[in-house]
């Protein structure tokens, strides 16, 4: 296994794996696009006092999280999951015990983790 130099803390460690990013950006952006309609559709569901019952909007976020997260799975070691902060307008890789890895900020748009060809 090969190393190199961690950009954020300096030392050596294990090359992070080889990893096909084709198509990264899309999903993430893919993602963003999918979380705001979700909640677009909840909320007017909200405001009309309805329960929604179209499984579309969240269909659709529950795709495209599990298409970045097959980027993210193959390229850091251990679980991790997506979280959405709207508040901060960003969204994280969060892996516990690990500092968060941002993946799309809407200042930024798509991120690639450090160090990711």
């Amino acid at each position: 296994m090969s190393t190199h130099p961690c950009p954020t803390c300096g030392h050596t460690h294990d090359a992070p794996p080889a990893v096909d990013w084709t198509g990264y950006e899309e999903a993430v952006t893919e993602l963003a696009s999918a979380w705001l309609a979700e909640q677009d559709h909840l909320l007017g569901c909200w405001r009309a006092s309805e329960i929604s019952t179209d499984k579309g909007p969240s269909e659709r976020r529950h795709l495209a999280e599990e298409k970045v997260e097959t980027y993210l799975r193959a390229y850091f070691s251990g679980y991790g999951f997506i979280i959405v902060h709207p508040l901060l307008g960003r969204i994280e890789w969060y892996r516990s015990g690990q500092p968060d890895v941002a993946i799309f900020t809407v200042t930024h748009g798509p991120i690639r983790p450090d160090g990711a060809a």
